[in-house]
């Protein structure tokens, strides 16, 4: 395994975690991330560090074309 897969199974094991204990990480525990939405916690972290400084329309199409749901910037 080389060192970018690594971190990158690092980054995304912590995303994991994160997702799995999100009522430590949101404000209103028992509301936050509680739908059942295309995007969810960690698809929402996901995109968020993987955007580069773009529109958000665009960073959103480069998401999902990269293999992420596909989401418009006013449901994000």
């Amino acid at each position: 395994m080389t060192a970018a897969e690594n971190i990158k199974s690092n980054l995304m094991a912590a995303i994991r975690y994160v997702e799995t204990k999100k009522h430590k990480f949101t404000r209103n525990p028992g509301m936050d991330f509680t739908r059942n939405r295309k995007l969810g916690m960690g698809d929402t972290i996901t995109a968020l560090i993987s955007m580069n400084g773009g529109t958000l329309q665009r960073e959103l199409h480069k998401y999902a074309a990269a293999g992420g749901a596909e989401i418009s910037p006013s449901a994000f």
